[in-house]
């Protein structure tokens, strides 16, 4: 078990790079998606069908292409997985009421329950990551996450 360090008073140039902040934030989730992608296995779900219904559950209906976006997918795969995880009957794909160019996907009842079960198995690995974390650190670590992503979110680099 590890402890949570309290920064220290003088820190040398290397632990302020901002490339030092990128790494960690990298590492974390390449660690994060591969204990993901091992836990929703046995589940025949993907980490991205996982991010896809999470997103669906939080949304009456949307449309493939705000899926895609949402789950940091091309609009291609998107459209290749919304057809997989509608064989699979996790998701239902009915044309919009205002514009007939646009489908709106929503959960089914076995994605709901799918869903479920992987959700369970995801708070289990963010319960592992944060378990030294006091409720003030969280909400300090959960702010600044926020705020980082904020900050570069119309970055054009």
């Amino acid at each position: 078990m590890s402890t949570l360090i309290e920064p220290a008073a003088s820190k040398t140039e290397h632990e302020t790079k901002p490339v030092g902040i990128a790494y960690l934030i990298g590492r974390i989730d390449h660690v994060l998606k591969r204990l993901m992608r091992e836990q929703l296995k046995d589940l025949g779900l993907t980490v991205s069908q996982y991010t896809a219904l999470s997103f669906l559950a939080s949304h009456q209906s949307m449309s493939n292409a705000r899926l895609a976006e949402l789950a940091m997918i091309s609009p291609q795969s998107a459209h290749e997985m919304v057809l997989s995880m509608e064989l699979k009957g996790w998701i239902i794909r009915e044309p919009d009421g205002v514009d007939n160019r646009v489908v709106q996907l929503a959960l089914s009842a076995a994605g709901r329950t799918l869903l479920a079960e992987g959700d369970s198995r995801v708070r289990a690995i963010e319960k592992q990551m944060l378990e030294e974390l006091s409720e003030e650190h969280f909400g300090v670590v959960r702010q600044s996450l926020r705020l980082f992503l904020e900050n570069i979110k119309g970055s054009k680099t």
